[in-house]
């Protein structure tokens, strides 16, 4: 028989992987970034991510820009987290001030480098706001949905003391006072009014310009009082 010939096979070598792939290229700007490096660059812009829903606040005259909405969510804050001792702004303990600054968050975003300034700023809007709160609430002819009944007695029993309408009535004069005089504008700043003045008047308002604004009544032009018509000259 004749010898069997084994047949030579050659060993295959496995094949080397591929080289990995360069991450994708993006051009942002001028610069060119990986992906991830993109995603980066674009979400911490100033140190505010463009991908946050939440409105952007930025700082303008030392007030809080969009300053009507700000006062809006503030005020909501308010209604959402009621203290049981906080018939005035005063006596609500800091703790619960702490909260509502977390739920003013919720809603505004800024640029991380102001934060001081903001709580600051803030702190004072937020003042301010409490008393047109507590006065609406004070002047209530009925209870509003957002305060318990608890609370509404409290409140109430604090407002009807001799001592907290003898304070009321003193701190009114003292406003009348130290005040020129009573203006129009509500609760908006007088730098908002001049915000929109320019937009209508299609120039930046003078300062007697935006006095009238706020000083005389819509109905018939005159002055809101005897003050104002002095100032007036």
């Amino acid at each position: 028989m004749a010898p069997m010939i084994q047949s030579q096979i050659p060993s295959v070598q496995p094949s080397p992987p591929p080289p990995a792939q360069a991450p994708q290229q993006f051009e942002i700007g001028s610069a060119s970034a990986s992906v991830a490096e993109s995603i980066n660059i674009e979400a911490n812009i100033d140190g505010v991510s463009r991908f946050d829903p939440r409105d952007v606040i930025t700082i303008e005259n030392r007030e809080l820009l969009p300053h009507e909405k700000c006062s809006r969510m503030i005020t909501k804050t308010f209604e959402q987290r009621l203290h049981k001792d906080g018939y005035t702004w005063k006596n609500i303990p800091q703790n619960t001030k702490d909260l509502y600054f977390e739920d003013f968050q919720k809603y505004f975003r800024w640029d991380q480098k102001i934060s001081g300034i903001v709580k600051i700023l803030w702190e004072k809007q937020a003042a301010i706001r409490y008393k047109s709160f507590i006065w609406a609430i004070k002047n209530a002819k009925q209870k509003p949905a957002y305060v318990s009944d608890d609370i509404w007695k409290a409140w109430n029993d604090e407002f009807n003391k001799p001592e907290y309408i003898a304070r009321a009535r003193q701190n009114k004069l003292n406003r009348q006072a130290g005040e020129p005089a009573t203006h129009t504008g509500g609760s908006i700043t007088h730098s908002s009014h001049a915000k929109r003045m320019e937009r209508s008047l299609g120039k930046k308002p003078t300062y007697y310009e935006l006095f009238i604004r706020n000083h005389t009544k819509r109905s018939d032009g005159s002055f809101v009082n005897e003050k104002a018509k002095a100032v007036n000259g």
